[in-house]
Formats: C-alpha cells, sequence, structure tokens
C-alpha cells in the first residue's frame, strides 16, 4: 500500500487547486484543478464560502508545472470517433466519469504508437457535463509532432478538450 498526501496550495471563487504526493516518498506527483458543484442547480459553487476548506491551504510547491488554455477546435479538426454515455460511464453526479474523458480520449491512438511512444504530458479541461444517454463525438487536430488536441462534442458543443504530449 502507498499513502498519498493531497493538498491545497491555494484557491479562488470557483476554482481551486489539488496537488498530490506521496507522503515523502515521492514516486510522481500530479496536479488538479476542482470546481465544485451544487447538485441542485447544476452550477459552480463558491469554493470559499466550504466549510473548513481553507484550514488546508499549503504552500508546498509541486514540479508539476500548471495547466495552460487547450483551445477549442474548429472545423479544421478531423472525427475520429464517436460513442454514447452508457450508465457505466457515470459518477455519482449522473455525468460521465473524470476517467472515462480520459479513457475514451487515449482510446483514440493506435497501439502502435504506445508501442514506440509515452504520453508524456495529458492536460484536461472539462467544459460541459457529458450525460447519461448523450452521443459524444470525438475530433482531434495533430498540434506538433508530438502533440495533439482532442475535443468531446454533443453535436457541435464542446463537452470537453485535452493536450495530449507524447515522448
Amino acid at each position: 500500500m502507498i499513502p498519498i498526501c493531497l493538498y491545497i496550495p491555494g484557491f479562488r471563487k470557483l476554482i481551486k487547486a489539488r496537488n498530490e504526493d506521496a507522503n515523502g516518498n515521492y514516486f510522481g506527483y500530479a496536479r488538479s484543478i476542482w470546481t465544485a458543484i451544487d447538485l441542485e442547480t447544476r452550477r459552480p459553487t463558491n469554493v470559499e464560502e466550504l466549510y473548513g476548506l481553507t484550514d488546508y491551504v499549503n504552500d508546498k510547491p509541486c514540479p508539476v508545472e500548471g495547466a495552460s488554455k487547450i483551445p477549442l477546435l474548429k472545423d479544421d479538426a478531423e472525427q475520429i470517433t464517436s460513442f454514447d454515455v452508457k450508465y457505466s460511464d457515470i459518477d455519482i453526479n449522473k455525468h460521465l466519469n473524470s476517467i472515462k474523458y480520459i479513457e475514451h480520449f487515449v482510446d483514440v491512438f493506435p497501439l502502435e504508437m504506445y508501442q514506440e511512444k509515452e504520453i508524456g504530458r495529458f492536460e484536461i479541461t472539462y467544459i460541459h457535463e457529458g450525460q447519461y444517454g448523450t452521443a459524444l463525438d470525438i475530433v482531434q487536430k495533430k498540434d506538433s509532432d508530438d502533440m495533439y488536441i482532442l475535443e468531446m462534442r454533443n453535436a457541435e458543443k464542446a463537452i470537453c478538450s485535452a493536450r495530449v504530449k507524447w515522448k
């Protein structure tokens, strides 16, 4: 068993950062940004008002570079695949589970690519909820030799975007 330590380096009104390490025995790092959603209105809530959250703020540095804005794709993106959101794809909030977004994105790359390279960095931006029963398309644009921009869409509405850098 490997213990995981989570700490919050700071937050703003609607989002908070969360860094993760392995309690001094570092095997890797992750950096994420979270938004709290009101379950009734389905709108973001002010995380500064969540009871006790400020007690966990820690200014410990994280060696993982912060995420940058992922550009939305235009008409020059290539449609790669489509899928319907099924029961096993959703979480307790009844929308596409975070890991399912990632799985669908990484599945667009051929096995040969994984045999030759590995993913060096993966960034993801959740824009709208992927809901049960929704048909979603994944489109892709090669940004550079080892960088791809992916977007999950419901018709023309962007649901989620990702940037994948291979090494």
